[in-house]
């Protein structure tokens, strides 16, 4: 966040945010009791670096769950709409693959995941991989 001065006036000021806005609209659907079967929509605006990007994305995937606590996800994300401050962008491959594992255990959560990350991959213009992990403890 930050102060900036219009041009009509010094003495006005308004808040500049510089920080991008994600908006996820996400569905899953249980197919048997260990699948799971999901599809994401998702808008970035803001700006990257020098940069306004604009970017839009579907994204597809399952996770399969087994009875003790182990997780395999496999998927993918598709770019619907890229458009940088320098023009249009795009990316080589028209699905970019993803894919990670999970354990729970009473309260305890691990995750992992490999996937192209989406702003990366239109800065290079080939996929960028990238990696996640989180632990979490469920209260």
């Amino acid at each position: 966040w930050g102060i900036a001065e219009t041009p009509t006036s010094r003495t006005k000021t308004e808040w500049v945010s510089h920080l991008p806005r994600i908006v996820t609209v996400e569905g899953a659907w249980q197919a048997t009791d260990h699948l799971v079967l999901a599809v994401a929509y998702r808008s970035l605006k803001g700006d990257y670096g020098a940069r306004r990007v604009n970017l839009s994305t579907l994204h597809l995937g399952a996770e399969y769950r087994w009875d003790n606590g182990i997780s395999l996800r496999a998927g993918g994300w598709r770019p619907l709409n890229v458009d940088v401050s320098t023009g249009s962008a795009s990316l080589p491959i028209p699905i970019v693959p993803s894919m990670g594992f999970g354990w729970r255990a009473e309260h305890w959560q691990v995750d992992a995941a490999v996937y192209a990350h989406p702003i990366m991959s239109v800065h290079y213009g080939r996929p960028a991989p990238t990696a996640e992990f989180s632990l979490s403890y469920r209260f």
